[in-house]
């Protein structure tokens, strides 16, 4: 059993036949591919790292940085060298935020002159002539209201039309890798337990004033609000639909995507408590309803049978309060509440089988500070978290379901000790011994020792991928 899951890769998804003729761009024809977002700061994570501890070759890694680009910043892809494996890259793409001035206006999606969109084309086609199959989440949870792009539909869906359009017509694209880049379009979960869609009183909704009652009257921009007013009140609010006026439609779409994550059951989320058993299906199919909660999962995924990404997803353990920095109560503890949450989807077979448009998972491995608390998101950086999360994991009805990496590395990369993903791991579950630890005595991620990686090619992985991080944590 071992050997033939080995077998299956990523290199399934290049084969040719009638049988596969209708998948998107990267589908695997069965699989779901496991990879995850690291917090790659120098002398916290790294890919390597991630691959060591867990005992598995992530099928995909994703990386984040803005546009426009720094054209003095070296394409990224060489982290994913580094791997030694065939792992498909997933950048998020976030438009540049410095220099804007004006938080409720269109800046944000109005500034890629046609330069700048040809030097995005270059480098995302770049990856591919490299050989690497790319995902690309442009401008992702546009449906919210913590960033500048965020509840602009009509500009929103211009400029990914554009993107797309560009990247697809390029002529550096090769013939027979136009479908190594798969698009995928991603807004946030809107329904969650205390918040949901429009997630009013963000500070940059294209409103003035952003609190209260948003209505044609404080809208900043009557075109944006027009769109935004999907049952045509005059208000924007809970009723509206809080996806179609942001889908740039079929033929500008490869994949779906959604960030789900657990905070808690009740607003404010500052306490520790373990989710309720449907806490996850509520969120993907927009249950129990609010007054215009949509099932994402059935109108995006199934119904335009398109395959789906959880482009984020994790639970959150509340360590203190940002004011005051007092501890939260950690209730029933960290490992009880995150093994909670990932029982409902990542290692549960009924899910995985009942929700098979579900074709890829990221986990988000990071600590940041966010609204009121301090939240650890991380479920691999903990060796009892993690044995806990490996014995859930590597149950074969659960294992079998999921893609990861081979040492069949892409052009360009260079195998050194690479091995092969096997089968469940048989190797003891521990986290980097090298790895910086934190003022709370945790460690905050792998160190720049992994096996199979000499010392200088990981200070090479470590410079090329600062630069992209430091872009990167200005956003988390």
């Amino acid at each position: 059993m071992k050997a033939s899951h080995a077998a299956t890769s990523l290199a399934v998804v290049a084969l040719a036949g009638s049988a596969l003729a209708q998948l998107a761009p990267l589908e695997h024809p069965s699989g779901v591919y496991f990879g995850a977002w690291l917090d790659s700061r120098p002398g916290f994570d790294s890919p390597q790292a991630f691959n060591k501890r867990v005992g598995h070759n992530a099928a995909f890694f994703q990386l984040a940085y803005d546009f426009p680009l720094n054209f003095n910043t070296p394409p990224p892809v060489e982290i994913l060298d580094y791997t030694q494996t065939d792992a498909l890259l997933y950048v998020t793409i976030y438009p540049k935020k410095d220099g804007i001035t004006n938080m409720t206006g269109n800046q944000a999606l109005q500034q890629f002159t046609d330069a700048d969109v040809a030097e995005l084309v270059k480098q995302l086609v770049g990856f591919v002539v490299r050989g690497r199959k790319v995902f690309v989440r442009l401008f992702p949870e546009m449906n919210g209201s913590w960033n500048p792009w965020g509840q602009r539909p009509v500009a929103y869906t211009t400029q990914w039309r554009r993107i797309v359009n560009a990247v697809r017509s390029s002529p550096a694209l090769p013939a027979d890798r136009k479908d190594w880049i798969a698009f995928v379009w991603a807004p946030s979960a809107a329904v969650t337990r205390g918040g949901g869609y429009p997630f009013s009183g963000g500070d940059n909704t294209p409103f003035t004033p952003n609190t209260g009652t948003l209505t044609s009257r404080t809208a900043a921009n009557a075109t944006e609000f027009a769109a935004l007013d999907t049952n045509k009140d005059g208000n924007f609010n809970e009723q509206d639909d809080p996806y179609s006026p942001y889908y740039p439609g079929n033929e500008y779409v490869d994949w779906v995507g959604s960030s789900i994550y657990y905070y808690g059951n009740t607003w404010p989320w500052e306490k520790n408590e373990l989710p309720v058993p449907t806490s996850f299906v509520e969120q993907l199919t927009g249950t129990p309803p609010n007054a215009r909660s949509i099932n994402f999962y059935d109108v995006y995924a199934s119904r335009n049978n398109k395959p789906m990404m959880l482009v984020e997803t994790n639970a959150a353990f509340h360590e203190y309060l940002l004011q005051g920095r007092a501890a939260v109560d950690p209730g029933p503890g960290e490992l009880a509440i995150k093994q909670a949450f990932w029982k409902q989807y990542m290692t549960s077979p009924s899910f995985l089988s009942t929700y098979n448009k579900i074709k890829a998972i990221c986990l988000f491995e990071f600590q940041k500070d966010e609204e009121t608390t301090h939240r650890d998101f991380q479920i691999t950086n903990d060796s009892i978290i993690l044995a806990a999360f490996k014995k859930d994991f590597e149950v074969q009805d659960v294992y079998s379901k999921y893609i990861f990496g081979n040492c069949s590395a892409a052009a360009g990369a260079q195998l050194v000790n690479c091995t092969a993903d096997a089968g469940p791991s048989s190797q003891p579950t521990t986290t980097d011994d090298n790895a910086a630890v934190g003022s709370d005595g945790k460690k905050a991620g792998g160190g720049s020792t992994s096996a199979g990686v000499s010392t200088s090619v990981s200070a090479v992985f470590m410079g090329v991928l600062s630069v992209a991080a430091a872009g990167l944590w200005a956003w988390l």
